[in-house]
């Protein structure tokens, strides 16, 4: 039996990060061909992975399908119904206690930026998050193209020195690997 891709799990659950997501200013945003470059060979391990932003929990539900041995956990501002399988910790991600909170449940492997967007936001979660990383996570920062961000997250994530493991190739998402 051949597993869904994970574009196929995003379309069909709905999240801007595959083909057919119609809400929002942007569209579909296309960004899983990217992802599974970086994750199909890992799709089986049994990963801890946190996305920061879940909205009404679409990619949730898609990494749950995706990564079917991982621990999913979900943050976000707004209160958001639990996805099955997935833990949704209600918080902001420029919040850095909640975050050394977050960081206290285990170290993870991957994780995944797609809250607020703005870029003091980001290197909020940054700073904090990092450190909780597993050697060898790797650490996504996505929509670096936000308008409002006047390439601040792009070039600050580029002059780190950290591994840059990976930019898409549009510059929209930045990957970032913990030795």
């Amino acid at each position: 039996m051949t597993r869904p891709t994970l574009t196929e799990l995003a379309d069909k659950y709905g999240t801007d990060k595959g083909t057919k997501h119609a809400r929002g200013a942007f569209g579909p945003l296309n960004y899983t061909p990217f992802y599974e470059s970086l994750f199909e060979g890992r799709r089986d391990e049994p990963l801890r992975v946190l996305e920061i932003g879940v909205a009404e929990g679409a990619s949730l539900r898609m990494w749950r399908e995706y990564f079917p041995n991982a621990i999913i956990y979900g943050i976000d501002v707004r209160p958001v119904e639990q996805v099955p399988g997935c833990f949704v910790l209600h918080g902001s991600q420029s919040d850095r206690k909640f975050l050394r909170d977050v960081g206290g449940i285990g170290f993870f492997d991957i994780v995944i930026d797609d809250g607020s967007h703005l870029f003091l936001d980001q290197l909020v979660s940054f700073e904090v998050l990092f450190k909780y990383m597993k050697s060898g996570g790797l650490y996504c920062v996505e929509d670096l193209q936000a308008p409002h961000n006047n390439g601040d997250g792009i070039r600050y994530f580029s002059n780190l020195d950290i591994p840059l493991m990976w930019v898409e190739s549009r510059n929209r998402i930045v990957v970032l690997e913990k030795t």
